[in-house]
């Protein structure tokens, strides 16, 4: 009876931990499908990639397989990463580090025999054979792209040993054919493997609508103990008084704070971060772990905060960076220049000033582009300001100072222009031209080398609280200033705290900029 209560015991236990890999798995494959999800939302390749023209297919074919190289170290266990555009025929992919040659080759075949031909890809994890080997598939489709993930059905048996497999609903054994043959049925609960009797427990895997089979050595546990230990097991069988003043010690010490923290657990996993462990009463060592638990969930709970408030930013400067494309006033006031100079006879100057709204205007509609070089920045400022000067009776002058290094610098778009563009809408002299003087150059600080850019010009200048209102950056009630707010939110959310702005008044007169940023940072994407 003994021997057989141990042998349930093992079984259940057991069966505890295919339960935990099963949940495990259905996380990961459930965390692969937002994965393609998040990728085919996110991601404006997918509209480049069926461009008539192929040098923006190419394009676009470059940057998602560098997104997919990025991406597959973060995902291990993941065997293979495609994509197939019918709109070309071209086949992208991203193995695993685990993955030979001979593999990669006969996955690209199957998967173009599949997708070339008339065949309804299922919308869940499906089987695939390939060269005797078995595959998980995840696949989702797109206006004609095809994007999916394969698992190797032995990879996703790591975290267990090699006396578990895979078995699909018609009895094919999946992984581990050696041990288990090619056909396992329900039925079967007993197999022998190396001379020695296991028993099959099975378990429904139902998110790839398999089971998880694991065989548990069956042991006579009487005939492994030597004669002296034995005679030890016979008093202890005789004592069996004391066995329920035994487990009532393991379930006080042990057993019962074990089940206060996994339901303490249980509620962490179903979401709610405010669950903490209240339990007293407990040994010195369950109490440093609900201790510490406390502080993981409180921990968890500020970073998901600090996550929803990061993302809460991004959406407003979105909204900003969208809004800063389109300026009705801007655009209304341009169609009046052009009918003034079309009802003045200005013919010359009307061609001239369409060129300069046209470069304008194809700088603000740029689609998804992340930055922008120095250059760029500065020659769409030097645009800006010649239209300025074709509609005001007193024309803006500017000088424009950028040294070599400094010109190839990618830096957020609009960022020295909507301090350019300030000086042409605010600052005055008396009737007389404001001249806009812009710096930009390599300094070294830190012993690190930084974009330094000045924006200054002549003219009256600020009184101290709007200084004072700049340098703090905060909007007032009217809404002034929101666009050096703006600014300083991009540059946060692109450089984080490693950038400095700083504002003063100028010995030539007016307002003073100056902008301080690293030269190479990551890329800046808002999503």
């Amino acid at each position: 009876m003994g021997i057989q209560y141990a042998n349930q015991q093992v079984q259940q236990s057991s069966i505890s931990m295919m339960k935990m890999y099963i949940s495990q798995l259905d996380q990961q494959l459930s965390e692969a499908e937002n994965y393609l999800m998040t990728i085919y939302l996110n991601e404006s390749c997918f509209v480049e990639i069926q461009s008539p023209q192929q040098y923006m297919r190419q394009l676009a074919y470059i940057q998602l397989m560098q997104t997919f190289q990025k991406h597959i170290r973060l995902y291990p266990r993941i065997n293979f990463l495609f994509l197939y555009n019918s709109f070309d025929g071209y086949t992208l992919s991203v193995h695993g580090e685990d993955s030979q040659y001979e593999e990669r080759i006969a996955q690209q075949e199957y998967l173009l025999s599949v997708l070339q031909q008339d065949y309804q890809i299922p919308m869940s994890w499906f089987d695939a054979v390939v060269n005797g080997t078995h595959y998980l598939l995840r696949v989702m489709q797109r206006s004609g792209v095809f994007m999916g993930i394969w698992f190797r059905y032995d990879t996703l048996l790591i975290s267990l040993n090699n006396m578990s497999t895979f078995v699909n609903e018609d009895g094919i054994v999946l992984v581990h054919q050696q041990i288990f043959g090619n056909q396992l049925s329900q039925g079967t609960l007993r197999l022998s493997i190396e001379h020695q009797a296991h028993k099959l427990l099975f378990l429904s895997a139902e998110s790839i609508n398999c089971y998880l089979c694991m065989a548990v050595p069956e042991r006579d546990s009487l005939n492994t103990i030597p004669p002296a230990q034995l005679l030890t097991l016979c008093g202890s069988i005789l004592s069996i008084a004391g066995v329920p003043l035994i487990l009532w010690f393991i379930y006080h010490l042990v057993l019962r704070p074990l089940n206060i923290l996994l339901c303490a657990i249980n509620q962490l996993r179903h979401g709610n971060m405010d669950y903490r462990i209240q339990e007293i009463g407990v040994p010195d060592e369950f109490e440093e772990v609900n201790q510490t638990f406390n502080s993981m969930c409180a921990e968890i709970q500020s970073l998901k905060i600090k996550a929803y408030e990061n993302e809460i930013d991004k959406q407003r400067l979105k909204l900003s960076y969208y809004q800063m494309q389109i300026k009705p006033h801007f655009f209304i006031n341009a169609l009046t220049t052009i009918s003034n100079m079309e009802r003045l006879g200005r013919t010359d100057d009307l061609q001239a000033f369409l060129f300069h709204l046209s470069t304008h205007v194809r700088f603000r509609m740029q689609p998804s582009f992340t930055t922008v070089t120095v250059q760029d920045e500065l020659s769409f400022i030097e645009n800006y300001i010649l239209m300025q000067n074709m509609r005001q009776n007193v024309p803006y002058s500017y000088i424009i100072d950028c040294s070599s290094t400094a010109a190839s610098v990618q830096i957020p778009p609009f960022v020295i222009y909507n301090f350019a563009e300030n000086v042409v809408k605010h600052a005055t002299r008396k009737r007389l031209a404001v001249t806009l003087f812009v710096h930009a150059m390599i300094s070294v600080e830190d012993n690190a080398q930084r974009l330094h850019v000045t924006i200054e010009d002549n003219g009256e200048g600020i009184n101290q609280q709007t200084l004072d209102m700049l340098a703090c950056s905060c909007p007032d009630e009217t809404g002034k200033h929101i666009g050096v707010w703006n600014t300083r939110q991009q540059l946060s959310l692109f450089y984080h705290d490693d950038f400095r702005l700083t504002f003063q008044r100028s010995d030539l007169g007016g307002l003073r900029v100056d902008l301080l940023l690293p030269t190479t940072a990551q890329e800046w994407e808002v999503h």
